[in-house]
């Protein structure tokens, strides 16, 4: 990168500061990953663009502090209970939120968020694949309310249906049960966005 494009990418003043200016480009990133739902094509080509305005900063600016090793957040989906691996998804998901609000640098948010699509993938493949074949749109990038879930996933469970396997026996059937329709819903968005990833 020459110092003409460094411009491109890092846009400023000759009023400011350039700590300043990248501390809140920076800010702008993190509110992003915060705010919304981790697919994959669309959070990489956001690192792509950060790593852009990273590379211009040290170019305008200087040396890159040493950072040392960042530390991985550990996840694991063995259970096949749908209630547990979504209570453990939500619990994770908060802890990479929490981390992205922290991140000093944009190394260390790239970083973050290489571990964080790591773990929304194995969270998509945690989740037994459903077609179902109706005529509601499904938004993939609009996640349903959490707490609403976790209802539909309690009230599914009084009445038999614990695991992936069982949710995938119920949606082979006719059923009216609201709290159903929506947990069904919910595994046909994540099944289109696995199969998002495995196109691209």
């Amino acid at each position: 990168m020459t110092k003409e494009e460094a411009y491109l990418f890092f846009s400023f003043t000759d009023e400011d500061e350039l700590e300043e200016v990248y501390e809140q480009q920076l800010f702008d990133y993190k509110q992003f990953f915060i705010s919304k739902n981790p697919i994959r094509k669309v959070f990489r080509a956001k690192v792509q663009k950060m790593k852009k305005m990273h590379e211009a900063y040290l170019l305008l600016e200087g040396e890159e502090a040493n950072e040392g090793d960042f530390e991985k957040i550990s996840f694991s989906f063995e259970s096949k209970t749908i209630e547990d691996t979504f209570n453990h998804a939500h619990f994770v998901r908060n802890q990479f939120k929490q981390k992205i609000q922290f991140a000093k640098s944009a190394r260390e948010l790239e970083f973050i968020i290489s571990n964080y699509i790591e773990f929304q993938t194995k969270y998509l493949q945690s989740w037994i694949e459903i077609d179902l074949e109706n005529d509601e749109t499904v938004l993939v990038s609009k996640e349903p309310d959490v707490m609403g879930l976790l209802k539909a996933i309690r009230s599914c469970k009084e009445i038999g249906i614990r695991t992936f396997v069982d949710l995938k026996e119920k949606a082979e059937e006719k059923n009216e049960n609201i709290f159903l329709k929506m947990l069904l819903m919910e595994a046909k968005r994540l099944s289109l966005l696995r199969k998002m990833e495995l196109n691209e």
